[in-house]
């Protein structure tokens, strides 16, 4: 029972928190579990389930708040989908360790130039449509050759165009929950499941998904969000660290 609720209360606690910056808390979350004696696997599974929850929770109130721009949104989904199997294949001829080394430094670089991003240079995206197509293509291509979510790619990306944070947030979540559901039932069918977990954690990604936006709406400005997704970027980079070292 303690296991459950230890469990219930990181989950909503950091689904909350991420969800601010429209993202999933699978990267902390992951290893938090497996430190609670979770097997890698069911962490891993319940991370991307938490992600879809959350993101899923996210989109549909972004999308009450009108901010979700839905048309603009499914071709950038369908565009980076269909380029991420060309990502995947060119993964396969590249010593990726140069490349994410690359792309940590990318990413702490981008994390600093949002950190110090003005707020009166955020620009209005009916501006810019026709940039949303060739960045579908590099945020779909990099993911598949790196094996990365498309957040870490469209919040810089988005950034550089001068986005507003907010706008930024409710985009990434948009972006999530297709991939992360699908790899999640691939995880259902070929590990053993604590159906148990999975309702608890459900519930916390679930209420922590409707705070963590509720918040973003209703408290934050767009010099705090502008920090919440410098900081994700920075703990994204960290991550890929860790890989990188342990393997």
């Amino acid at each position: 029972m303690l296991f459950y609720l230890a469990s219930f209360t990181l989950t909503l606690f950091f689904s909350a928190l991420f969800a601010t910056g429209g993202v999933g808390s699978a990267i902390v979350l992951i290893p938090l579990l497996s430190l609670l004696g979770v097997g890698f696997d069911l962490a891993k599974a319940a991370g991307l389930l938490v992600n879809t929850v959350t993101t899923s929770t996210a989109s549909l109130i972004n999308y009450r708040q009108k901010v979700l721009e839905v048309k603009a949104a499914v071709p950038f989904l369908c565009i980076s989908g269909l380029s991420a199997p060309l990502g995947a294949y060119a993964g396969q001829h590249f010593k990726l360790v140069y490349i994410k080394a690359l792309f940590v430094l990318f990413l702490l670089l981008s994390a600093y130039l949002i950190f110090g991003q003005q707020e009166q240079r955020y620009l209005q995206r009916e501006k810019m449509n026709w940039l949303m197509y060739p960045l579908a293509c590099s945020v779909g291509f990099m993911a598949g050759l790196l094996g990365i979510g498309g957040g870490a790619l469209i919040i810089p990306a988005l950034a550089y165009m001068r986005f507003p944070p907010k706008k930024i947030a409710a985009t990434v979540s948009l972006m999530i929950p297709a991939s992360t559901c699908t790899a999640f039932l691939s995880y259902a069918y070929l590990v053993d499941i604590d159906w148990i977990l999975i309702m608890v954690i459900t519930v916390a990604a679930l209420l922590g998904g409707i705070i963590g936006t509720t918040i973003m709406h209703s408290y934050l400005r767009d010099v705090e969000m502008k920090n919440i997704l410098a900081a994700i970027l920075c703990l994204i980079a960290g991550n890929m660290i860790y890989g990188m070292i342990i393997r």
